[in-house]
C-alpha cells in the first residue's frame, strides 16, 4: 500500500485498500497479468505442463477486483424484535477456516488474496519505475 502512496499521494485516507486499488488500478492489473502470463507462455524454455495450467489459468481466472470480507462473509443480526440489525458481524476466523459452509469461499478469498497483491504490486513498480 505504500508503493501506491507513492504512485499517487492525493487519495485521500482509507483509499489505500487492496479492495479500493485493486478497482483503481484494474486496467493495468489486467494488463500486467496479460504481459507476464504471455511471457512465460512466449518462453521455450517454459515447462509444457506450465504453460498447460498457464493456458487454463489465463482462460478461466479474469478477475481483477478484491471483494472485501464484509461482501463474502458479511452477515446482519437479526434482532429480538425480528428486524435485521445494521452492524454487520463475521463469523470467527477459526470457523471459516473449518466450517464446511466457508472453506471453499475462504480458500478462494485468500487465493486471490495473494494474487491481486502480487499483480498489484507488479503493476504499482512499473508504475514508479517510470516516475523515475
Amino acid at each position: 500500500m505504500h508503493m501506491a502512496r507513492l504512485a499517487d499521494p492525493s487519495s485521500g485516507p482509507g483509499e489505500y485498500s487492496l479492495a479500493k486499488l485493486s478497482i483503481a488500478y484494474e486496467k493495468d492489473i489486467n494488463y500486467v497479468k496479460q504481459q507476464k502470463i504471455d511471457g512465460l507462455l512466449g518462453n521455450p524454455e517454459t515447462d509444457p505442463k506450465v504453460k498447460e495450467n498457464l493456458k487454463f489459468y489465463k482462460e478461466k481466472f479474469t478477475r481483477t477486483q478484491k471483494f472485501s470480507m464484509k461482501q463474502l462473509f458479511g452477515y446482519y443480526k437479526m434482532l429480538k424484535t425480528g428486524h435485521v440489525g445494521k452492524i454487520i458481524n463475521y463469523p470467527e476466523i477459526m470457523e471459516m477456516h473449518t466450517n464446511p459452509i466457508y472453506v471453499k469461499d475462504w480458500i478462494e478469498y485468500s487465493s486471490f488474496d495473494a494474487e491481486i497483491t502480487y499483480f498489484l504490486r507488479e503493476t504499482l513498480r512499473m508504475k514508479l519505475l517510470k516516475l523515475k
